[in-house]
C-alpha cells in the first residue's frame, strides 16, 4: 500500500496508539550568543503518526513556569484548536477551527482582546501543525523541492506564505538527519528573520532540531531567535 495512503487511513481512523515518543524536551540557545534561555517539555498524545495533542510547558533557566501551550487536533491536523498563554505577562492566544473557519483571540496583557478569523486553504498551517504537514509530505519530498505554505502567525491574527524547501540530508555521514528549510517571503518579517530551518530523523519521524524565531518573547517584547535541540529521556 502506497505509504501516503496508509498515514492518511491512521489518521482517520478512531483507533489511537502511540507511534512516537510521548515526552521530549528542547534545550534553547539564543542564536546569536549561543547562550541558555529556556527549556520547553512536551506531552503529547498520538494518532497513527501524527500528533493528536500536545501541551508544552516552556520554563527558564531557574526551573520556573513562564508559558504554556496546549494544541489540540480534532478535524484538521495543520489547524489545531489552540491555548498559548505567556504567564510572565498574562498575554493569550486561542485558536480554533468551527467547520471552514479558523477563529483567532489575543488578549494582551492589559486585557484587551482582539478577534480575526481566516477562511481554511490549502497548505494553512498553524502552530505545532507544521510539524504535522512535514511527517506527512516527509516521505513524497525530493532534493530540493519547494512547495507554499500558507503560515499563521496568531499575534497578528493573519497567515503569510512561505516557501518550504526540502534540503535532505546536510551530514553526509548520517543520512537518517534531513533537513527542511522555511523561507519567509514577506519583506516585513524579512526584516526580523529570513527563515526557519528544522532537522528530523527520517526513519523515527521525530524532530531533532529548530532554528529560528520561537513563539516566545525576550524582555524587549521580540521573539527569541533561537536555537533548539530536542531529547527523548523515555526513548524514542
Amino acid at each position: 500500500m502506497n505509504k501516503l495512503i496508509l498515514i492518511i487511513l491512521i489518521a482517520t481512523s478512531p483507533l489511537i496508539w502511540a507511534k512516537g515518543p510521548a515526552v521530549f524536551i528542547g534545550k534553547a540557545l539564543e542564536s546569536e550568543s549561543k547562550t541558555d534561555i529556556y527549556s520547553e517539555n512536551h506531552q503529547v498524545e498520538y494518532n497513527g503518526f501524527l500528533v493528536k495533542k500536545v501541551i508544552t510547558t516552556y520554563t527558564d533557566l531557574s526551573g520556573k513556569k513562564i508559558a504554556k501551550l496546549t494544541s489540540t487536533f480534532k478535524d484538521n491536523s495543520q489547524l489545531p484548536d489552540t491555548e498559548f498563554i505567556d504567564l510572565r505577562t498574562g498575554s493569550k492566544e486561542i485558536t480554533s477551527l468551527k467547520n471552514n473557519e479558523y477563529l483567532i483571540t489575543t488578549i494582551s496583557p492589559s486585557g484587551k482582546e482582539k478577534q480575526g478569523s481566516l477562511v481554511v486553504k490549502d497548505n494553512l498551517v498553524c502552530g505545532q501543525g507544521y510539524h504535522n504537514f512535514i511527517i506527512e509530505s516527509m516521505d513524497g519530498f525530493k532534493v530540493g523541492e519547494k512547495r507554499e505554505l500558507k503560515f499563521i502567525i496568531p499575534s497578528m491574527r493573519d497567515y503569510f506564505t512561505f516557501d518550504l524547501t526540502y534540503l535532505g540530508p546536510l551530514n553526509k555521514s548520517n543520512l537518517d538527519e534531513v533537513t527542511f528549510r522555511l523561507d519567509i517571503t514577506n519583506w516585513i518579517l524579512k526584516m526580523f528573520a529570513d527563515k526557519i530551518q528544522v532537522t528530523y530523523s527520517k526513519k523515527d519521524k521525530v524532530l531533532l532540531r529548530y532554528e529560528g524565531l520561537t513563539n516566545l518573547k525576550n524582555d524587549k517584547g521580540d521573539q527569541y531567535d533561537a536555537i533548539l535541540t530536542y531529547t527523548f529521556p523515555e526513548g524514542r
